[in-house]
């Protein structure tokens, strides 16, 4: 996992600033267990899940209709690709039938905008019902991997009855580290929400940077330039996303998510003011970067 340079990605919910990508975590997954990645396939939705779709030799990859642009553009010069016309859930459902037909016997899943989004009832109900018979009748096994904190996925697990109750699935008793946090680097066990944390794979010094020099100087600059702009506060409880930017506790990244309403906007994350708060913040994030002399990337351009 060891990564010389800072990824930055703008994705729906989130831009992040990150040492790892996903691509790297599927394919350690592969080689320790000695799975073909032929018979893995994985889906996304936003530009840090690029270089996961663009492994080559992957069995399949795809999209839900609610990607982003870049993300659907990329899948279109990939062959073994689809791209769905439904949305989340519905839309990852369409590409599990798919992997089902192939032959798949993993998948690789973003979580926010692909298995959640809405978390009404019947998302939570549907998607209960998915990971209790995955794994088994030639129903692939679903590895979560999202950006996201250990805690947002603690509460991702209460929400949508992740836990102990799974343990009648015996695929998940052999293998209940479902939920892939912070790309990767934090693996929870949804049966007890114990963690394997992989952290000591990453370059200490740069990951020291991100922790304190780059996130203090991001912070400041998106206090002095953006929250007036954008009439938006900062945020750090999980609960309180309403005109505000939360910062998630995490380990080995750097994300500022985007806020879920404002200003009567009910789903903000999908509108088109919301596309200008993130240029704004990733364009902040290569100005830290810059002025630190980081080397980085930014996930879904071409630099």
């Amino acid at each position: 996992m060891t990564s010389t340079r800072v990824y930055l990605a703008s994705g729906t919910d989130a831009v992040d600033a990150s040492l790892i990508t996903k691509d790297s975590v599927l394919k350690g997954f592969a080689s320790d267990m000695g799975i073909s990645l032929q018979r893995i396939a994985g889906i996304g939705d936003s530009a840090n899940d690029i270089p996961l779709l663009k492994i080559p030799n992957i069995g399949l990859v795809g999209a839900p209709n609610n990607a982003q642009l870049i993300v659907k553009k990329t899948l279109k010069t990939i062959e073994r690709s689809y791209i769905s016309n439904k949305d989340f859930l519905e839309g990852f459902m369409d590409f599990y039938v798919h992997c089902i037909d192939a032959g798949i016997e993993y998948v690789f899943a973003d979580r926010d905008g692909v298995l959640i989004w809405k978390e009404d009832l019947v998302e939570k109900r549907h998607l209960r019902q998915i990971v209790e018979s995955m794994g088994q009748e030639g129903r692939p096994f679903i590895i979560i991997i999202t950006g996201s904190s250990y805690e947002q996925n603690v509460d991702f697990m209460r929400k949508y009855r992740l836990n102990s109750s799974l343990a009648s699935n015996e695929k998940i008793r052999e293998n209940p580290y479902v939920i892939y946090a912070e790309n990767g680097v934090v693996q929870i066990n949804i049966l007890d929400g114990g963690i394997r944390n992989y952290d000591k794979f990453l370059d200490k010094d740069l990951l020291s940077v991100l922790k304190t020099n780059f996130l203090n100087a991001l912070l400041s600059n998106v206090e002095k330039r953006i929250l007036p702009v954008f009439n938006l506060e900062f945020s750090k409880e999980l609960s309180d996303q309403h005109q505000k930017i939360y910062l998630p506790p995490k380990k080995t990244m750097v994300t500022l998510n985007v806020p879920r309403t404002h200003h009567g906007i009910e789903d903000y994350r999908q509108s088109p003011e919301s596309d200008h708060l993130r240029e704004a913040i990733l364009r902040e994030m290569e100005i830290v970067a810059q002025d630190l002399g980081l080397p980085y990337e930014v996930l879904g351009q071409r630099r």
